[in-house]
């Protein structure tokens, strides 16, 4: 039996709102703000919000799901995979409110709507053997041979690496006095293996690469998601400056991994609202 009274009635609390959709003990709102924590209130149709304060966030918060992540970009990549497989979660997942310095450890809490967004910075875990990675990684760029390090950890360093090499690469590369044979040769390669990543990253969330040309410093990539055709510039990093999908101005803080993931999570709700046809 449906209890149509308790949707009559007030609710307040605290929530994440983000591309102006947000969730509270079950009922979903939308309101036109930045994406942020709230202290929200519902009655009838009509939604207040203010900013949540860090302790009010602290008690809606500290009783969810948690995971510890390294952050990269907008993705965290799990500290302890075991932890993260009742969670369904596979190495990395698409993390809301991310911040964090590589070779740092954030957690992160699962709200209502099966997202996950970020709790705070975790200073204490692996503190030690973080500052020694970090150390040897910024002297010599190669994974560093500690005792201690996880595979996860490892995963992590060789993603951060990848990140940093790959721009510095091809920028060297067109720096470069050579044969115009063998640049267009090695460009080539590089497009090979960019066009790979890009398919790797769009099919991880389900969706399918079309195609993608050079647009300037970056390039124009165009995927199918879920029946819609979506247009991103991204750069040579696959760094998003552009979603092709409204995201409230957070378009530049999204790898297209992270982007092609969140575009899943929010057609499950509705179809996406596409600003670059």
């Amino acid at each position: 039996m449906i209890h149509l009274e308790r949707f009559s009635q007030p609710v307040k609390g605290v929530a994440p709102i983000i591309n102006t959709r947000g969730q509270l003990r079950g009922r979903k709102f939308t309101v036109s703000v930045p994406d942020d924590w709230y202290h929200v209130t519902l009655e009838g149709s009509q939604v207040r919000v203010r900013k949540a304060t860090l302790l009010e966030r602290h008690h809606a918060v500290h009783k969810l799901p948690t995971l510890r992540v390294y952050p990269l970009g907008r993705e965290g990549i799990v500290t302890q995979r075991t932890l993260a497989l009742p969670f369904k979660m596979k190495e990395s997942l698409p993390v809301h409110f991310l911040q964090g310095n590589p070779f740092s450890v954030v957690r992160i809490v699962q709200w209502e709507d099966g997202q996950w967004y970020m709790d705070r910075q975790d200073a204490r875990f692996q503190r030690t053997l973080l500052r020694e990675v970090r150390a040897a990684y910024e002297d010599h760029h190669t994974l560093p041979n500690l005792p201690g390090i996880t595979p996860e950890l490892r995963y992590y360093c060789i993603l951060v690496g990848l990140e940093q090499r790959s721009r510095e690469a091809l920028l060297a590369l067109q720096r470069l006095v050579l044969d115009p044979t063998e640049l267009r040769r090695r460009l080539q390669s590089f497009q090979t293996d960019f066009k790979d990543r890009l398919s790797d990253a769009v099919i991880q969330a389900g969706g399918i690469l079309k195609s993608f040309v050079k647009q300037g410093k970056g390039y124009l990539v165009t995927w199918e998601l879920g029946g819609q055709t979506i247009k991103s510039t991204i750069s040579e990093d696959l760094r998003v400056r552009s979603a092709g999908f409204c995201l409230s101005g957070d378009d530049t803080s999204h790898s297209l991994s992270s982007l092609a993931q969140l575009a899943t999570t929010f057609q499950k709700e509705n179809p996406l609202y596409i600003t670059r046809e």
